[in-house]
């Protein structure tokens, strides 16, 4: 979805909206590869299905014990950032997550890397949130801290944790299924 509707122009708004409509309606284990909602969150999302199927198929799909092209592009980057590949794993600032690959772990790491008097109000806000992931899209969402919105390069810099987490569930699934 990313490279349809984000790799041009670097904001990727639709990649967005699935990543947050997919973590809203189907992140669950009965629905994480359940076609339907897969469809309707592409739907809700302004997603081209046949789009992304046929980049999909054009990678070498995800059946069978074939070459996924954008799959190796991931692990590539993966072996840039030292010897030893680990999948999934997540790097922020060339320096690898460790821990638990988790919404609030990761929203750490970004969050560390930035100086106290750099750092967006969205680190202060959701740091210590029961769940960084509604906090953030709260923000966004309008929902919750009224007073205190963040700026739309903070909410595309924190929302690049969804996108990796997705990538990270992505590559188990594919993982799981032998691709």
């Amino acid at each position: 979805i990313w490279k349809e509707y984000g790799e041009d122009d670097g904001v990727g708004e639709e990649w967005w909206n699935y990543v947050v409509t997919f973590i809203d309606k189907c992140y669950s284990e009965a629905l994480f590869d359940d076609e339907d909602c897969i469809v309707d969150v592409y739907k809700h999302s302004g997603v081209d299905k046949s789009k992304i199927d046929t980049c999909l198929n054009e990678s070498g799909g995800l059946d069978g014990d074939i070459k996924n092209t954008l799959l190796e592009e991931v692990i590539m980057a993966e072996k840039s950032f030292g010897e030893f590949v680990v999948i999934p794993s997540v790097n922020v600032n060339t320096f690898e997550v460790e821990g638990e690959l988790s919404a609030e772990n990761v929203f750490a790491a970004i969050c560390s890397n930035f100086l106290s008097d750099a750092k967006p109000e969205v680190c202060s806000l959701c740091l210590d949130a029961m769940n960084v992931t509604e906090c953030v899209s709260s923000q966004e969402n309008g929902s919750r801290f009224e007073k205190h919105k963040t700026t739309k390069s903070e909410r595309f810099l924190l929302l690049n944790i969804l996108q990796l987490l997705l990538l990270v569930a992505i590559i188990l699934v594919a993982v799981a299924l032998g691709t």
